[in-house]
């Protein structure tokens, strides 16, 4: 079993609940850049703990070795052999006799540290959002995410009817290049799914196996984020989009909806400016026709 294992991208390691030595697998030991042999015990393993997430993490852990949680399962980082921290997945479930008493605690590890460099990115980006508003805004929105999924093609719409059947474009970037805005109709389309779902739609591969009409925009993969104004109202989305898989690494699809609430309170914004303009624009008209 721990050969099957190592060929898995986890790396396995199982804790003797009574003398508090570990074994660690070949591939927990390559995971982290450390020789076989290097680290034995739990009070080895607790001082590579980052010191911000150790208290919780060795809470956590005690809690499931005391029968409180079902199976152990968290996020945190741990320091490397090059002295670096690296944030790492790790789940696992603690083995217990007939009676109940713990013996051994299995774990596996999974390096998750570029997927969690990318949310620390994107939310990054999403603070420096704060600082442009309107078009500037949505094209700022699509350079972020271009630029950090690395995405051909990135664009935000918002919604031409209701309910929603075409929608037209604030930013559309592709490879790099801003193009002119338009208008398109969702029928078929990935971008249709997101707005009939009123949720996130993620397609790593195989796009156009799912929605054949986008063939001929040469995509494969696909990520599109419904926009909600202040009354949960759907008025538009933005989608990333590639001609090749998506990275391996992408970030939870949660942090993407901080993106999608600064967009939509944008576009809210942005639609209510133009009402208020468009009313004063008659203002003049109204009194002068009153006083005649």
């Amino acid at each position: 079993a721990g050969e099957d294992v190592d060929r898995a991208n986890d790396g396995f390691w199982e804790r003797d609940l009574q003398s508090q030595s570990i074994r660690f697998s070949a591939r927990w030991f390559g995971m982290l850049g450390y020789r076989e042999g290097n680290l034995s015990s739990a009070a080895q393993w607790q001082s590579l703990l980052h010191p911000d997430d150790r208290e919780a993490i060795l809470i956590r852990l005690a809690n499931h070795i005391e029968g409180l949680t079902p199976h152990f399962e968290a996020e945190y980082r741990i320091r490397a052999a090059d002295g670096d921290y690296r944030w790492i997945s790790s789940r696992g479930t603690v083995l217990r006799h007939a009676s109940g008493k713990p013996y051994r605690m299995i774990m596996l590890d999974n390096d998750i540290h570029a997927r969690r460099s990318i949310e620390e990115t994107l939310v990054q980006a999403a603070e420096g959002l704060s600082q442009v508003s309107g078009m500037d805004f949505f094209r700022a929105l699509m350079s972020s995410l271009s630029g950090i999924l690395g995405t051909r093609d990135n664009l935000v719409c918002f919604c031409l009817d209701d309910p929603p059947t075409r929608v037209r474009t604030l930013a559309y970037l592709k490879k790099g290049e801003f193009l002119e805005n338009f208008d398109y109709d969702l029928a078929g389309t990935s971008c249709g799914a997101v707005i009939e779902r009123g949720e996130v739609v993620y397609v790593p591969s195989g796009v156009c196996e799912i929605w054949p009409v986008e063939r001929q925009y040469d995509r494969d993969s696909y990520i599109g984020v419904p926009l909600y104004d202040s009354g949960a109202r759907l008025i538009g989305h933005f989608a990333c989009m590639d001609d090749k898989p998506m990275r391996q690494d992408m970030p939870h699809l949660a942090i993407f909806r901080i993106f999608a609430v600064r967009a939509a309170a944008e576009l809210e914004r942005m639609r209510l400016k133009q009402a208020l303009d468009a009313v004063s624009s008659r203002l003049p008209t109204e009194q002068s026709a009153e006083r005649t």
